[in-house]
């Protein structure tokens, strides 16, 4: 039985406590939320190659990770027939210019620095279920996002 869902979303974070807050966020946003959290690189790849279900909604990549790091990542979806159309938001405790430019570069969607806050967390996570993705495409100019709530 394929269970009724509004959206899905798999996070790909290496640090568990991200992984943990970004969880509580979801369930506290809906529970119609497909959610899936993998803690590397190599394991989001293998997921998408065997997931029988449709691919996620929505991606959302850490960029700092060991191994095959959130832009490798981003770089494979980017240059796969089957998975170039996805979503993805670069997530990252980095402001830096290089990184969202590098992420812009590659095709994110949108780049995301990681909240600080819970309750922060819980407005993008709200945001990120609820954008319009088919209107936010990759490569596009400005991709970095704020919280309108913080001034």
């Amino acid at each position: 039985m394929v269970e009724d869902y509004q959206v899905s979303i798999v996070l790909v974070d290496d640090d568990e406590d991200d992984r943990n807050f970004f969880t509580r966020a979801v369930q506290n946003t809906s529970p119609a939320i497909r959610f899936v959290a993998l803690s590397d690189g190599e394991k989001f790849i293998e997921f998408l190659e065997k997931d029988p279900l449709p691919h996620p909604d929505l991606v959302i990549l850490d960029i700092n990770m060991p191994g095959l790091s959130g832009l490798d990542c981003l770089k494979q979806i980017r240059q796969s027939v089957g998975w170039s159309d996805l979503p993805v938001v670069m997530y990252s405790t980095s402001n830096q210019d290089a990184d969202v430019n590098e992420s812009t570069k590659l095709g994110a969607n949108l780049y995301v620095v990681k909240p600080k806050e819970i309750s922060a967390l819980y407005r993008l996570v709200n945001y990120l279920v609820n954008l319009d993705w088919s209107r936010r495409k990759p490569f596009a100019g400005n991709i970095l996002f704020k919280d309108p709530s913080v001034s």
